[in-house]
């Protein structure tokens, strides 16, 4: 089934999904699980997720100018 949906969708976008499940797991260990993260691993989720805010704003901004 994965590989049916993954064949229909932009590989941009199907690499944009692949971070949903780790968000996810966690949110689940921080918020359900009280979980306590050190420092560093702040630091890489941070790092990471600052990446992909960027990478999709660029992807963004590329419609937007598509567009005109």
């Amino acid at each position: 089934m994965f590989a049916f949906a993954a064949s229909r969708i932009s590989l941009t976008t199907l690499g944009i999904l692949q971070y949903i499940s780790p968000l996810l797991q966690f949110l689940v260990g921080l918020l359900l699980f009280g979980e306590q993260l050190p420092w560093q691993r702040w630091a890489g989720f941070s790092l990471v997720w600052v990446a992909v805010v960027m990478f999709s704003a660029e992807g963004v901004i590329r419609v937007v100018l598509r567009t005109r």
